[in-house]
């Protein structure tokens, strides 16, 4: 199994590298140039670029020369490197209509909402990461039809290094790289199609170890692996590794082989809905619907973990969703989100992690200036009914204290009717009511969803709003015919 690079460690091995990088990338630049010349028999005219680990921004300027008329963002989890890409002359005066926007944020949690970009390409950063995290993310954050081309390294490289200290001490001293294969395997899994690997073999020759080691740390790729051994390695154990490595001199020079993988492919039309998508997807049908009936609806969403950049701010992707929803402009998402966390994890743990604690207070006194200034409101939860926010405070507090009736959103899947029965019983016991449910479509292989859409009628004795019928790319408008609001505004129906 492939332990992966521990990611504070490697950021700091960057951060000190920044200085040198550009001189000592020799060969990253080279496979750089390679990557770069995949994109020439492919047509694509995106509008959007992420360069994710684009580190001292070396192919901010030819994506952009490529592209002029997509603006090109650039990512890395490095603020060093990040600097050292704002500091390169201003190429996008001569080529793109506007410069590229450079982020600070981690390859497996990209700052971008979903399908946002058209293109995303990565130059030697996957090997950073858990491959698997790292396309489901960027098939996250790619449209459908959008593509991905990456490098990394394959298991070959630096074999010659892996084995003359594993003829010394049992220690991870090397990175593990992933083989080409499962990469594409891993492709597959996250929702992309048609994937293309290479793989060439590149060999740099070095005078000596001492300078296989200075170039791997100016280059940030010293030994992150959270097994590492800490501490300097004696004299005595550095010259038996320096003297197995010799066995590979040849023609005066120590061989350092660097296994290349290249891959592409492209960004395949979802076959369910994310359990995310399904409730935004059924507020934002909701706050349609009633707004179609003439009502002023303005969408809220107390407490979201998961923020994305937006217009040079960050914003939880479902409160823009929301805000747009309702004809309001998005630059309002504060106002409507009253506690927004970065990760997109459990609240309170997202929480706990940036030294935050939630509270009631600041939740009821956007929903009290939000009330004042509309005729109906659509909240929008977080993760569930009932999801802890802190020690002592929950979604259903929350719920209790605005006390507005509940809309139940149940995605129709295998399971579906004891997830409903359960939630239905506890909004009772909490005091609040079950004002009516929506059905939503988001497995379209569901055995016996009429059925089971049936069932639920029968016993959760409140009126079904409407079927959302399952759509990989759904919009919200088309979705509201959907759904008959009459219940909510207390009239019967024909």
């Amino acid at each position: 199994m492939t332990a992966f690079p521990d990611k504070r460690a490697a950021r700091r091995a960057f951060d000190r590298a920044a200085p040198s990088y550009d001189e000592a990338g020799l060969l990253q630049r080279e496979i750089g140039a390679r990557l770069l010349e995949h994109l020439d028999p492919i047509r694509i005219e995106p509008r959007r670029i992420l360069d994710v680990g684009c580190g001292t921004g070396a192919h901010l300027e030819p994506l952009g020369h490529r592209y002029p008329d997509a603006h090109v963002i650039g990512i890395d989890f490095s603020a060093a490197m990040l600097a050292r890409a704002r500091a390169r002359a201003p190429w996008w005066r001569r080529f793109a209509r506007r410069g590229p926007l450079l982020v600070r944020a981690d390859a497996e949690r990209l700052p971008v909402a979903s399908s946002a970009a058209d293109f995303a390409f990565s130059n030697l950063a996957l090997h950073w990461c858990d491959p698997q995290a790292f396309f489901s993310e960027a098939s996250r954050a790619l449209s459908v039809g959008g593509l991905l081309l990456f490098s990394t390294f394959g298991p070959d490289t630096l074999k010659e290094l892996r084995g003359a200290f594993g003829a010394v001490d049992e220690a991870p001293h090397v990175h593990g790289f992933i083989d080409m294969h499962d990469l594409g395997d891993a492709l597959v899994h996250a929702g992309f199609v048609e994937p293309v690997m290479e793989m060439e073999t590149l060999t740099v020759e070095y005078a000596d170890l001492a300078a296989i080691a200075r170039d791997l740390r100016l280059t940030g790729g010293a030994n992150a692996l959270a097994s590492r051994r800490h501490g300097l390695m004696t004299p005595a154990r550095w010259k038996r590794v320096a003297e197995r490595y010799e066995s590979h001199r040849r023609d005066g020079a120590l061989p350092a082989t660097c296994e290349v993988v290249y891959g592409h492919a492209w960004k395949a039309a979802p076959q369910k809905l994310a359990d995310g998508r399904q409730k935004t997807l059924a507020a934002c049908a909701l706050i349609h619907a009633l707004a179609d009936r003439g009502l002023d609806v303005m969408p809220m969403k107390p407490v979201a973990a998961g923020a994305v950049m937006h217009d040079g701010g960050w914003a939880n992707e479902d409160t823009i969703a929301l805000l747009r929803a309702a004809g309001r402009d998005a630059a309002r998402a504060s106002d409507v989100n009253p506690v927004l966390l970065r990760e997109p994890m459990a609240p309170h743990i997202a929480a706990a992690r940036e030294k935050r604690t939630i509270t009631l207070e600041p939740i009821v006194e956007a929903f009290e200036r939000l009330r004042a200034a509309s005729q109906f409101i659509v909240v929008e939860g977080v993760g569930g009914f009932r999801v802890p926010l802190s020690e002592s405070l929950d979604t259903v507090d929350v719920a209790r204290r605005i006390g507005l009736p509940v809309v139940l959103v149940m995605g129709l899947r295998l399971g579906c009717l004891n997830h409903a029965l359960l939630t239905a019983d506890a909004i009772r016991a909490s005091g609040l009511p079950l004002a009516a449910w929506i059905a939503n479509g988001i497995d379209p292989e569901m055995a016996v969803a009429d059925e089971n859409v049936e069932a639920l009628r029968e016993r959760l004795g409140a009126p079904l709003l409407g079927r959302l019928p399952f759509d990989p790319n759904p919009v919200a408008p088309a979705m509201a015919r959907y759904l008959d609001v009459s219940p909510l505004l207390g009239e019967s129906r024909a």
